[in-house]
């Protein structure tokens, strides 16, 4: 290779001998993955293409279905911390990037940051990405780590155009001098950043949506399931496949998870024993009804929420049309929503 040209790292596993091809193919990926290819070593056919434009890299890989994971215990052996932005030229995967599902198809670019967690199976693909410092990104795109899993498809504007320039550049990156990687590294920083910039100004202004629809879907599976003892955070977070600390988030403004559990538990609790049609059912059977494993702790809580106990709560005065002395307020309030009977 010419001197003045751009630092160029090459590897093929065909090169190695069938024995060790393996063990060196993970080695050689070992600082971004831990990567199972999913074919017999001595069979497997794969290779990169690395340059190192200053501040970036660049580079291809060509490689067979491969299962690829960095998950906590990877990341603590793992210094780096960068961006990569994967643009998928033939194959597609399946995975998890830290909390979000993600599916990718041929033409889509992905962005990975190197600081979480995430895990694919991928099928035989072809790629060309660029590796980005976190501090050179973060720097022109503010939120840029939220982004890690976020796919561009192929058919958006932004999609469209960084991926044209992406696989042009995997042409021109051969042949490129050394004193062009400034340059080159200057362009392709600014057309990432610009790309990328309106997807993170948009999931930062979708975040509280995102989170009232989360919350809600959620809210909905304890309401369906309050008669069940094992209802948890754990199993919430086993369900809808999120960490403890993003359902602390999403429930702090309902004083936490297991208060709203308890207090949605009591008050159909209250509902039940003002029920008529519940009148013959016994105390301890509507706390096991609603999820309290036993009757004492459910009488302490049910009075320390209503002011009263629970059999106060069966012989309480309901609000409703037959009472005497209904005021005509009350019954407008009572039927909101149906035609008012006039004065």
């Amino acid at each position: 290779m010419p001197d003045d040209l751009i630092p160029h790292l090459r590897f093929d596993a065909a090169e190695v001998g069938a024995k060790d091809r393996l063990e060196a193919w993970r080695q050689q990926l070992a600082p971004m993955f831990d990567a199972l290819p999913q074919i017999e070593g001595g069979q497997l056919d794969a290779r990169f293409d690395l340059y190192n434009v200053g501040p970036i890299l660049l580079g291809g890989v060509d490689a067979p279905a491969h299962h690829y994971r960095r998950d906590k215990a990877w990341l603590v052996r793992s210094d780096i911390d960068h961006y990569l932005l994967h643009l998928y030229l033939d194959g597609d995967y399946v995975g998890r990037f830290g909390e979000r599902d993600v599916r990718l198809r041929p033409g889509d670019i992905e962005i990975l940051h190197f600081g979480q967690t995430m895990e694919t199976m991928a099928s035989a693909s072809r790629t060309f990405g660029v590796l980005i410092p976190k501090d050179v990104l973060d720097q022109r795109v503010r939120g840029a780590a939220d982004l890690h899993g976020v796919v561009i498809r192929r058919e958006d504007p932004a999609g469209a155009l960084l991926g044209a320039y992406l696989y042009r550049l995997r042409e021109t990156v051969v042949t490129a001098r050394a004193e062009d990687a400034p340059m080159i590294a200057e362009s392709c920083i600014a057309l990432v950043a610009a790309c990328l910039r309106p997807t993170a100004d948009a999931l930062a202004a979708a975040e509280p949506v995102l989170a009232a629809v989360a919350q809600g879907r959620i809210m909905d599976h304890i309401d369906a399931r309050l008669d069940d003892p094992g209802l948890s955070i754990d199993t919430l977070c086993r369900d809808f496949r999120v960490s403890r600390s993003y359902l602390y988030r999403l429930f702090e403004p309902l004083g936490g998870v297991a208060n709203h559990i308890r207090r949605r538990r009591l008050h159909r609790a209250m509902a039940m024993l003002m029920d008529p049609t519940c009148r013959q059912r016994r105390i301890a059977d509507i706390a096991f009804a609603c999820g309290f494993a036993e009757e004492r702790t459910f009488s302490r809580v049910f009075r320390a929420e209503f002011g009263m106990a629970p059999s106060e709560a069966r012989n309480a005065p309901i609000l409703n049309g037959d009472l005497p002395g209904q005021t005509m307020l009350a019954e407008w309030i009572l039927n909101l929503g149906r035609p008012a009977r006039r004065p």
